[in-house]
């Protein structure tokens, strides 16, 4: 099932596809619009702030809650009720709004993210023709690092040497402090999987326009959307930086236009995360996905969803913080799925 969202100024305007779109009763429950009234605007952007920087804060998910019952209540009820009787396995959210966190949706027992396959993407200026598979044989990885290797980078360097040690990926040599060239060079490669270590410039002037900093310079939007990603890989992004309080929201918008140039750019999806994560977690965030990826063989999505209820167990709203933009039905095959 596909929720795609138009904003125009302060007002949305919301259309749903499925394939069951026999047993909706109604035109009704196929489309809608609603308000962003200032009162509720003020709340997201205030909240996600709160959150964005104290997310270890066990009393946060009370805050997470009202962003989610928020953003909620955007969501026409027709539409609302329509995905409630589908109880779709996958859910897409389609959006040119790069600022409402629709995927945190919570419907006073669940948030989205956790209650479905979950995946979003911001449209694009032309049509989006996503892979319906990545992956063949053993599953192409790239590890590429702008600063020297940290004790977390290390940790998990060796668990994907591991993995190339058992003969379950093909993880080639490890580009650590990379050059704005050797990134260029290796994203006009074949790999199924680029995993990303690098800081982010979220600048508040102009929230739309941050820029990946590498070792000897920087790459922004534009240019990443002029670049032409080879093999449609996933971009797994562990991108932070320093930012002030009050921008919170603007790193959030930041990430989504990110995500959006990679997409655009060719890449089939893209992992990251919407506020800062803990490094003993990024650890294990990375592990889980690719025990997953490897073991389970499920696609995309549900590996997302099953990584953020796992993180639960941890205090404060670290496991809403990954966000995955893209296809959730996003089957990656490898080896062991071939046989």
């Amino acid at each position: 099932t596909t929720l795609r969202i138009h904003r125009f100024q302060n007002r949305f305007h919301f259309y749903l596809f499925t394939r069951y779109a026999d047993k909706l009763t109604s035109r009704g429950a196929k489309f809608g619009e609603s308000e962003l009234d200032a009162k509720t605007s003020e709340m997201l952007q205030l909240r996600m702030r709160d959150i964005a920087f104290n997310s270890g804060d066990s009393q946060m998910i009370n805050i997470l809650s009202e962003v989610g019952e928020g953003v909620y209540s955007l969501i026409p009820k027709g539409i609302s009720s329509s995905i409630r009787i589908l109880n779709p396995k996958y859910l897409t959210f389609e959006t040119d709004d790069l600022f409402t966190p629709f995927e945190l949706a919570y419907d006073e027992k669940n948030f989205f993210c956790l209650k479905y396959n979950l995946g979003k993407r911001i449209l694009p200026d032309g049509d989006y023709e996503p892979p319906a598979t990545i992956g063949a044989g053993k599953l192409r990885i790239k590890l590429v690092i702008e600063e020297p290797l940290g004790e977390t980078m290390m940790c998990e360097k060796e668990f994907l040497e591991g993995l190339k040690a058992n003969n379950l990926i093909a993880l080639d040599e490890v580009l650590e402090q990379a050059s704005r060239e050797q990134f260029e060079r290796i994203l006009s490669q074949d790999f199924d999987i680029i995993h990303i270590h690098c800081k982010v410039v979220f600048n508040e002037t102009e929230p739309t326009e941050p820029k990946l900093l590498l070792s000897d310079s920087s790459l922004s939007i534009k240019e990443i959307e002029n670049l032409k990603i080879q093999g449609n890989p996933i971009i797994f992004a562990d991108i932070s930086g320093e930012t002030e309080p009050h921008e919170g929201s603007h790193k959030f918008i930041g990430l989504a236009r990110i995500a959006k140039a990679f997409l655009n750019s060719g890449a089939s999806a893209f992992i990251g995360p919407l506020w800062r994560i803990p490094d003993h977690l990024k650890l294990e965030i990375v592990i889980k996905f690719y025990e997953k990826t490897l073991l389970d063989g499920k696609p995309l999505g549900a590996i997302i969803r099953e990584i953020k209820n796992e993180l639960q167990e941890h205090s404060g709203t670290y496991w809403a913080a990954l966000n995955l933009y893209g296809d959730p039905n996003l089957k990656i095959i490898h080896k062991k799925q071939q046989l």
